[in-house]
């Protein structure tokens, strides 16, 4: 049963522990909140926590009648009528949960798609910057994974300079403790 914000004690909101955990919480000393944010720190592209996630607001909009849901990586409106308005249920399921296992949907718009009209999606992020950012990191992923080459190159070239050049004895001291 949804309460209003005035009726809530937060130290007694619990989260079962495969959703995750509260960190902090805050609640005014005088008088009732006049109202309820909830933060839900996730892992991106993780489909067990997405899922978690989605758990987490149908647990808050039924019991806490949560009905705005505010997600970064999106700018203003989450309309996710395309997919929430297929004439059937079951298969609407099916590929809403095969996108959030692919990283294409989040565990929100999951929510979204698979209750239609329990809550409203608002990206909360500024699209400029978000897609700037978005750029900056598939960047450096790319040269990351240059980077990883290399490294492993260079590795390669020590151990070899390492077996010519190594004295015998520190070679032997080194593998009697563990190292190589």
């Amino acid at each position: 049963m949804a309460r209003a914000p005035g009726q809530l004690d937060l130290s007694a909101l619990h989260i079962p522990e495969r959703f995750g955990r509260i960190t902090e919480s805050w609640q005014p000393e005088q008088g009732p909140p006049r109202g309820l944010i909830l933060h839900i720190q996730d892992l991106h592209t993780h489909p067990s926590t997405q899922f978690a996630i989605a758990d987490l607001i149908d647990r808050f909009h039924r019991e806490l009648g949560v009905r705005l849901v505010m997600s970064e990586g999106a700018a203003g409106l989450v309309d996710t009528t395309m997919f929430s308005d297929f004439p059937d249920p079951p298969s609407t399921e099916r590929i809403s949960r095969l996108f959030v296992d692919e990283a294409i949907f989040t565990g929100a718009e999951h929510y979204a798609i698979t209750h239609p009209g329990d809550v409203t999606l608002w990206g909360v992020d500024d699209e400029d910057v978000y897609l700037r950012h978005l750029e900056l990191h598939r960047r450096s992923a790319e040269v990351a994974g240059r980077m990883q080459a290399t490294i492993a190159e260079l590795r390669g070239m020590l151990e070899t300079l390492r077996a010519a050049l190594y004295p015998a004895k520190m070679a032997e001291l080194e593998r009697a403790s563990g190292g190589k």
